[in-house]
């Protein structure tokens, strides 16, 4: 599979996939895979550590579960990608890889998104891999196992789902003209502060909200479930990597979906910040008129701001 190096390679040059996203998206079903044979084990879900975060409503869980699917994906990228930095949630050695500037291309991976979905035997648990060049996500896989669920997008095509192994294309965003007023916002159970994302909902017209319960699932938005889905608890790059370049390429006309409260797009690559690969918070939307309206929001305030300080 030395070959699939020289696709990375060609990506560059060309922004072609399409030879090397079937191998990839083997790895993360083959992660899936062992992680529904973990399942069945109570010490893979016993946690080792919990975390509490005043900005997140559950706790964070880390469960040998992680790490025994963390050390799988990594022994299968590293043998194939050896000089390819990867960038994982749990990190084997405890410590996070420090990419140099020179490190335009990384895998960002979270072995097992929704620990605590897995440990508690709910179904919104997934393996999660993109691919970074250059600070953008150019392809992503997100694959739910107990789903038999496989989201796949790249440079090149229409993002696709693989579902009971039937593939076939996201539906066609149709919602841009549509009032706010009927647009509706999925809210992470995730978030600490409801009322405050609530209070953001309503400053861009959106009256209509739903609890998602388990790990934020981002396409949801693209599968016409939701409109828009706030993220403003804690969540880092390996959270989000997948999805961004998944969501990219789910209509014709491609364009970035995910969007900080400042206005501006996500970057990947942020290990020089004082929380390494940490995300500002942001919204996730494809509604072409919600993403104008949240950039103007935050040009106004930007303004509002640099006049003040004048």
């Amino acid at each position: 599979m030395e070959f699939l190096k020289r696709h990375i390679e060609c990506y560059k040059e060309n922004h072609l996939f399409s030879d090397a996203e079937p191998y990839l998206r083997r790895i993360v079903q083959l992660a899936g895979t062992y992680s529904l044979f973990l399942k069945r084990d109570l010490q893979y879900k016993t946690p080792i550590k919990e975390q509490e975060d005043k900005h997140c409503a559950v706790k964070s869980v880390l469960l040998p579960a992680d790490i025994m699917l963390e050390r799988f994906i990594i022994n299968q990228l590293s043998h194939n990608f050896p000089d390819t930095p990867i960038v994982s949630e749990e990190g084997l050695t405890g410590n996070l890889v420090k990419l140099t500037p020179d490190d335009n291309t990384f895998f960002c991976i979270d072995p097992l998104d929704g620990s605590y979905c897995f440990a508690n035997n709910e179904q919104d648990f997934s393996i999660q891999l993109g691919l970074i060049v250059k600070g953008e996500p150019v392809l992503g896989i997100s694959h739910y196992p107990l789903k038999n669920k496989t989201y796949i997008g790249y440079h090149g095509i229409r993002s696709k789902i693989v579902e009971n192994g039937r593939e076939y294309d996201f539906p066609v965003y149709e919602r841009n003209d549509l009032p706010e007023s009927e647009l509706k916002a999925y809210i992470s159970n995730a978030s600490a502060d409801r009322e405050h994302i609530k209070k953001y909902l309503n400053s861009l017209g959106i009256a209509k909200s739903e609890i998602f319960r388990g790990c934020p699932n981002l396409c949801s938005t693209a599968e016409g479930k939701c409109d828009l889905f706030p993220i403003f608890h804690s969540h880092f790059e390996w959270d989000t990597a997948a999805y961004d370049a998944i969501l990219r390429y789910t209509n014709d006309d491609a364009h970035r979906c995910l969007i900080t409260l400042d206005g501006t797009n996500l970057h990947y690559g942020k290990n020089n910040t004082v929380t390494p690969f940490k995300n500002p918070p942001m919204v996730v939307t494809l509604n072409k008129k919600l993403q104008n309206k949240i950039k103007f929001n935050a040009y106004v305030a930007n303004h509002q701001q640099y006049s003040q300080g004048l």
